[in-house]
């Protein structure tokens, strides 16, 4: 199956999506048993340099992650740990193992100068046209991820935001959003004007700063006391664990009658130590958010004052400073933007004639919830 994954690439020519797509409809199991390929699944075996005998130990690395995935979205669960992503480690920290090669180092190496030319191609790389708000967009709906699309049209090309739901020969159940695709210049335009709004009125901001300075010394009490609440109960299911042992050492019970009881008080220990952990982890979040927000009014005062001047690159790092997420719903026309930067305040501002209100969202501080028309012509 590996060999006809490297043949389908070198060979054939196939895309990595179109040897998915293959493989589904052969019905050949994943490594898992799962019957659908994902074009991420293809991807992994042919940068995997085991199959021509070298083997690696430490690729990567567990780390904090910076976005909830959509699985966890669409079930609404925090992970189990608080490292539950990983970064690549670069190539001089692998450790190498010898194993049995399948797969010829010179088809090995043609296959990477390919994947490096589709990542040079790939549309993320897109260079031609200017997409403000590419890898923030967020479907409501299905919470599939938004890309830009250039379309040719008799008026020339126009560019939209596709959620990537709407793509049914991409998924294992087809298409799973009832949305539509959105004008590029819509959205864009909108999120610009609010950050547009806020860098030259950073008092919104620091506004939000005071009353968050206020409420800081309660919640921080608040962290501590769950904080404490959790060491203190890891002791005590250690203290436990240790009298277990100390009485199958000194002979008095067999280590049958305690290793259901030791099992389950090593699974508790364990979880109330991430419990704790991500308590500490939001306690650190809000002291960082804090932060932020005592630093924008410097932030502001060096960038806002020739806004106008600045070019696409430049704007499209201030939109990632300030900006965690958009998410699109098409069904009400409606954007919600979540900012880095939290701000409990109504902005007012014009779109197309009309007037669009920025309001505070369900979790007040935390979002702008910003209300306009977001048409698919």
């Amino acid at each position: 199956m590996v060999k006809k994954i490297f043949h389908m690439l070198v060979n054939q020519g196939v895309s990595l999506n179109g040897i998915a797509r293959s493989l589904t409809k052969e019905r050949i199991p994943t490594r898992n048993n799962v019957g659908h390929w994902e074009k991420a699944t293809v991807w992994t075996i042919l940068k995997n340099p085991a199959y021509i005998g070298k083997a690696a130990y430490g690729k990567t690395q567990s780390v904090e992650r910076a976005r909830p995935t959509k699985r966890a979205r669409d079930g609404n669960f925090y992970p189990k740990h608080v490292r539950s992503s990983v970064k690549a480690q670069p190539k001089t920290e692998w450790i190498s193992i010898p194993v049995p090669a399948i797969i010829d180092e010179e088809i090995f190496n043609k296959v990477q100068q390919q994947l490096e030319e589709n990542k040079r191609l790939a549309p993320r790389n897109n260079k031609k046209y200017e997409y403000l708000l590419s890898g923030l967009l967020r479907c409501k709906e299905c919470h599939y991820a938004l890309h830009g699309r250039a379309v040719s049209k008799s008026a020339g090309k126009l560019k939209y935001y596709r959620c990537h739901g709407l793509d049914g020969h991409q998924l294992p159940n087809g298409r799973v959003c009832s949305g539509h695709h959105v004008r590029v210049e819509a959205i864009d335009d909108l999120v610009w004007g609010q950050i547009k709004r806020l860098l030259e009125e950073p008092d919104i901001v620091l506004k939000e700063y005071s009353s968050r300075v206020e409420h800081k010394q309660k919640q921080q009490s608040e962290y501590q006391v769950i904080a404490s609440k959790k060491r203190k109960e890891i002791k005590q299911q250690l203290q436990e664990k240790e009298r277990l042992l100390d009485l199958y050492q000194t002979g008095k019970v067999d280590l049958s009658e305690i290793e259901a009881r030791l099992k389950s008080l090593r699974a508790k220990i364990k979880r109330l130590e991430e419990e704790c952990r991500l308590v500490e982890k939001e306690e650190k979040d809000e002291a960082h958010q804090l932060q932020l927000i005592e630093q924008f009014g410097d932030f502001a005062r060096r960038i806002g004052t020739n806004l106008a001047a600045l070019s696409f690159e430049e704007k499209k790092k201030i939109v990632r400073l300030l900006v965690e997420e958009v998410i699109v719903d098409t069904k009400e026309e409606e954007i919600t933007v979540q900012h880095i930067l939290p701000v409990n305040n109504d902005v007012l501002l014009s779109k197309g004639g009309r007037d669009a209100v920025l309001s505070a969202g369900a979790n007040a501080g935390d979002v702008w919830c910003a209300r306009a028309r977001v048409s698919a012509v």
